[in-house]
């Protein structure tokens, strides 16, 4: 076949991704490949003229057709980058979002605001192990614990650990058996710092979420019953009345719709001293920070 220069081949790309994906997020798409797979950012294609050769061409078309039919960049790849850490990911684990980027970056700004440095640190609905293997790399003398139900993350979350090289114990363990989890979590060390991102989404907000998310990533890691939005945040809320200390943290992202009422569960609880609601970075009112 003849040659074709990367840019050219990559603009096309970008242009074929406008059948599912917005302008802005099929250039993003396009860009990404171009980066992870060339080791080119798509600003740089103008100024390195790569040619792609047969092989590369074949590669790119087949991620091509796979975005093509919907699914998600990062199972293609089989990776992603979280925290500045790369993780393996499988349909049976949520892709991370960069808004839990920022929930683990507010527990790492409090942790050296208060001189906190070897905490317990609980993940409950842990998935692919993101938040609490990025909490462990930069807080190593922590003790770090995630909580999932599914055995099949559980297995991708110890891979994932072992690929950081991290020391976290994981446990197969359904969030909503509070009684369970205070018997299986040996917690040692004090302060503890309980962090959640868990199933948050309406089942009637579906038809808002791209076809994508719907179609390849786990449901029972997104939504959620119509008539109990706050099904996982009064599991979470029972356990920390039961098992949080004095001077215990909890972290959560949360469904902006229902901020106000997932921030009400901890106000309501006799060992809460201070809470209150964290717009993300975009304005959302995105995470909840309570102090026991």
């Amino acid at each position: 076949m003849n040659s074709i220069y990367a840019r050219d081949y990559f603009v096309d790309f970008a242009h074929k991704l406008l059948a599912v994906y917005d302008q802005d997020e099929a250039k993003a798409i396009a860009g990404y490949v171009c980066a992870e797979l060339l080791m080119i950012k798509w600003q740089q294609l103008n100024i390195i003229q790569k040619e792609l050769s047969g092989a590369e061409v074949e590669h790119f078309d087949k991620i091509l057709n796979r975005l093509l039919n919907g699914e998600p960049i990062h199972y293609i790849l089989g990776y992603t980058w979280f925290y500045g850490l790369k993780f393996d990911l499988n349909p049976s684990v949520l892709i991370p979002r960069p808004e839990t980027e920022e929930l683990v970056d507010l527990v790492l700004s409090y942790c050296r605001k208060n001189n906190i440095t070897a905490p317990t640190i609980i993940d409950l609905g842990t998935g692919s192990g993101c938040i609490p293997i990025s909490l462990k790399k930069n807080l190593p003398q922590a003790q770090v614990y995630g909580v999932d139900i599914m055995p099949n993350a559980i297995i991708t979350a110890n891979h994932n650990s072992r690929l950081n090289k991290t020391d976290v114990n994981f446990v197969e363990a359904d969030m909503l058996n509070t009684t369970y989890l205070i018997e299986v979590l040996k917690i040692s060390q004090s302060p503890v710092i309980l962090i959640s991102n868990p199933p948050y989404i309406a089942q009637n907000e579906a038809e808002g979420i791209h076809k994508n998310v719907l179609k390849h990533e786990p449901h029972t890691a997104l939504f959620v019953p119509n008539d109990d939005v706050l099904l996982y945040y009064k599991a979470i809320a029972n356990y920390v009345q039961l098992s949080l200390k004095q001077g215990d943290s909890v972290w959560l992202e949360i469904n902006p719709l229902f901020a106000q009422d997932t921030i009400s569960l901890f106000q309501n609880l006799s060992n809460t001293i201070q809470s209150y609601i964290i717009n993300d970075i975009s304005g959302k009112q995105r995470f909840v920070y309570v102090l026991i």
